[in-house]
């Protein structure tokens, strides 16, 4: 869309009605769940009633694949003596509604983000898991069984 076009066109002078209106303030996931539910390839991105532009389904499958190389180039870099681990926290665990300040995590352990109900949180001191997290931790090799029963569920803290 011409840079000219952008804020100052009316959206209903530019989709039909089967199109979603998309937000620039919601997430990619969601986007891409509006375009599938509609089974349309693009939509329209407006803000206040005004087109601000446009988001096809290539878009957002090329930022994903961006951010994957990316991803994926990064777990390679780990540091020697670390791995890269995901855990679900289960309903049993006893973290479910302790803030990760209050979980008393191994030291070196560092949880990178938690995914939640399909949206990744990067979390900080005071995100607070809840049962079905899916947490992406980097820890110490020696600690990783523990830090998977602990948040599974099947046991209590087992470090000093």
């Amino acid at each position: 869309m011409p840079e000219a076009e952008r804020g100052t066109t009316l959206v209903r002078a530019m989709v039909d009605r089967t199109r979603p209106l998309l937000s620039p303030a919601r997430s990619l996931d969601t986007a891409l769940h509006q375009l599938a539910e509609c089974g349309t390839s693009w939509a329209p991105v407006v803000e206040h009633r005004r087109l601000v532009g446009r988001l096809h389904v290539r878009d957002v499958m090329t930022t994903y694949k961006a951010i994957l190389e990316r991803s994926v180039r990064r777990a390679h870099a780990l540091p020697a003596g670390t791995v890269l681990l995901e855990v679900r926290v289960s309903a049993a665990s006893l973290l479910v509604g302790c803030t990760l300040a209050e979980a008393g995590l191994p030291s070196g352990t560092l949880v990178v983000s938690v995914t939640r109900d399909g949206e990744t949180v990067f979390p900080r001191a005071s995100t607070r898991l809840t049962a079905g997290d899916v947490a992406t931790i980097v820890a110490d090799p020696a600690s990783e069984r523990a830090l998977r029963t602990y948040l599974e569920g099947s046991s209590s803290r087992v470090w000093p």
